[in-house]
């Protein structure tokens, strides 16, 4: 049996990631927190007898939590909200032989001290998988799959995510690691062969109640799908939350940030909670053309609870990784193999669909 910690066990995500693992009897999970009273609550609404799931009140920022933490598992999961625990968490992970598995946002700084790691896990054995997930993580493993079975000239992959916003209770440092994501985000797509940067860039796609314009967000998936898959265009693209808070509330928490971090946090929640709640719905939607000329290709992926639709991908990988380790450092969407991944999303509740349909990977 398996023995997988999750850091910010307690979050949204975190809570579904180890009530996901627990459905497997392959595992056990050391859920940790800084909070001991919600790790009380996560015990008792996840595992009373406390068979498979026991927890433990650790800092991320003390390296005697996380070197106590890291001696007892064959795999840490990183959920916390500040993308900057990526690299420490990895390296800690690397250093004691551990196996990580990160959730956070995608960014070249994050990535470029993750990459320095490869030599020291390869030497270790041990992996280091992040921008795990949905957004990052899905678009470059929907472009590999699509293209493995139908070999394409271009895709392209649209996101929209819906949150009941005014029913969530969000900490400081979650919404401003969100601050941070629109902050840093870089609209670059790869079209026709080579870069092109630009908020202009916006393309439309119907996720089923009409035509939204999505905006062009890199991520480092994207990168290494442009570099391996021999696409001539490829990108990725996010929905926004309603013409206010995208062009008002939006653009006025990043001027204010630079006075007061505070106020600036304020004002963002506050615009997502008075104006942009909706029922929620996670959609990911590929389109793309074929080599050959023979026509257009569609793939959706999608959950109405978009935390469910985190999660439910970070633990394929999880599963894949742990069945059939490959040491290095890796993107979950150059990670995993796609059929057998996309096989178990849809076996894990996740809706997926294609045109034209795809065989499952039992019946390739």
């Amino acid at each position: 049996m398996k023995r997988i910690a999750v850091f910010g066990a307690t979050g949204h995500a975190g809570r579904l990631i180890c009530q996901l693992l627990l459905e497997s009897e392959a595992f056990e999970i050391l859920a940790c927190s800084r909070t001991p009273e919600k790790l009380v609550k996560l015990q008792t609404l996840l595992d009373p007898s406390g068979s498979r799931l026991s927890t433990r009140a650790a800092d991320l920022h003390r390296a005697a939590d996380v070197d106590h933490v890291l001696g007892r598992v064959d795999m840490v999961v990183g959920a916390t909200s500040q993308w900057q625990d990526a690299p420490a968490l990895a390296a800690r992970a690397a250093e004691s032989s551990t196996h990580f598995c990160g959730i956070y946002l995608s960014n070249q700084e994050k990535w470029q001290g993750l990459r320095e790691l490869y030599d020291t896990c390869v030497e270790r054995g041990v992996m280091v998988i992040d921008d795990c997930g949905t957004h990052p993580g899905l678009p470059g493993v929907m472009m590999r799959r699509m293209n493995e079975c139908t070999p394409l000239r271009a895709a392209w992959v649209g996101a929209k995510f819906d949150l009941e916003w005014d029913a969530l209770s969000l900490s400081d440092e979650t919404i401003s690691d969100f601050m941070s994501e629109i902050e840093m985000a870089d609209p670059s797509v790869f079209t026709e062969g080579h870069w092109e940067r630009g908020y202009s860039l916006t393309r439309q796609f119907d996720f089923g109640r009409g035509p939204v314009a999505c905006t062009p967000m890199l991520m480092e998936e994207i990168r290494e799908v442009v570099k391996t898959e021999s696409l001539d265009s490829a990108g990725f693209y996010i929905g926004g939350f309603g013409p206010f808070v995208d062009y008002v509330v939006i653009p006025a928490s990043i001027a204010l940030s630079k006075i007061n971090r505070r106020m600036s946090r304020t004002l963002l929640w506050w615009g997502l909670r008075r104006h942009a709640s909706r029922t929620g719905v996670a959609v990911v939607q590929l389109e793309g053309e074929r080599a050959d000329g023979g026509g257009s290709v569609k793939m959706t992926v999608s959950h109405p609870d978009p935390y469910f639709a985190t999660a439910v991908p970070v633990v394929a990988t999880i599963r894949q990784a742990l069945e059939t380790p490959k040491p290095g450092v890796w993107t979950q969407a150059a990670f995993v193999a796609p059929g057998p991944f996309f096989d178990r999303i849809r076996e894990m509740g996740l809706q997926v669909s294609s045109r034209p349909e795809l065989r499952t990977h039992a019946e390739l």
